[in-house]
């Protein structure tokens, strides 16, 4: 859907015959306002207040990219002008997959600053010549953080015995550990996943390493932050499970699940019968050195 220039210039210059409720309508929609406040002056002045921070920051790259770029389409990194304007308007939640693509293509952004809201939009060009304190050859070090977390791995062969013993905290104690680095202290319970099976493809690959923290129980009474995460479920007797949460009916206490992977159909589930929910905070792709941040601010 798109908009004539000749007939966007005239109507932005107060020209009735082009400034419609249609053309209103078709301005609000392509670029998230919401049609209320341009028609009637009424309500908030985008479409979604709520507009999750990911999107915010994708969309601030997308039209960098749009102004800098006069090759630039949506296209290129494998999104509709549909999928543009759902993600601008709350719609629909940014693909990881389509950021890793961003950054393969566009390797001067910084995808941290989507993800994480670390830095800029730029990766900082560093001008060597003018650096005259560097280390001699085969002396350089790397970065060291202040702050490590152990976290335990629930591998994919161990995740069954786990369910089988009621989720015991005494069954993690033999279960690898792995270290997250960190500028700073991180709050809260910390567990380890490895992905099993294809129905989150693409964004997850069978033998994945996604890392998470805990919701705590008595947060579940209240509207998940379903936008800006995903979620691995601990269920009773069904496993562990990762699955996007695309409806969560506070008054039920129940959750609706999806899979990336079109093959697999949609279903609910009781809280009731959930031992533990955890977010998606970052994954670490078997077979590739990508490491990312699935959202902002874990710490």
């Amino acid at each position: 859907m798109e908009i004539n220039k000749s007939s966007m210039s005239l109507a932005l210059k107060g020209d009735e015959r082009y400034l419609t409720e249609k053309f209103i309508t078709k301005f609000a929609n392509i670029y998230g306002f919401n049609k209320n406040w341009l028609w009637k002056g009424e309500g908030s002045m985008f479409a979604n207040a709520d507009l999750p921070p990911i999107n915010a920051r994708f969309i601030e790259v997308y039209e960098y990219l749009q102004h800098t770029r006069p090759d630039f389409t949506p296209e290129k990194i494998g999104l509709s002008q549909e999928e543009i304007n759902n993600i601008r308007i709350g719609n629909a939640k940014v693909p990881f997959i389509k950021i890793v693509n961003l950054k393969s293509l566009y390797p001067e952004i910084n995808t941290d600053y989507i993800t994480s809201n670390y830095g800029e939009i730029l990766i900082p060009v560093i001008d060597y010549s003018k650096i005259t304190d560097r280390l001699p050859q085969g002396e350089l070090k790397e970065k060291e953080y202040p702050e490590k977390l152990a976290v335990k791995l629930v591998t994919t062969k161990a995740q069954a015995g786990w369910t089988e013993g009621y989720y015991n905290d005494e069954y993690l104690e033999d279960m690898p550990t792995i270290l997250i680095d960190s500028e700073e202290k991180h709050h809260g319970n910390y567990l380890a996943f490895e992905v099993a099976g294809d129905s989150m493809e693409p964004d997850y690959i069978e033998g994945d390493v996604v890392i998470c923290r805990e919701v705590q129980r008595h947060l579940w009474q209240y509207k998940l932050h379903i936008k800006d995460w995903d979620f691995v479920i601990a269920h009773a007797t069904n496993g562990i499970m990762l699955k996007e949460i695309i409806k969560h009916d506070v008054k039920n206490g129940v959750i609706y699940c999806h899979s990336l992977n079109p093959k697999y159909e949609d279903f609910k589930i009781s809280l009731h019968e959930v031992r533990f929910l955890y977010n998606v905070i970052e994954v670490r792709q078997k077979g590739r050195s990508k490491r990312s941040n699935r959202a902002k601010d874990f710490l």
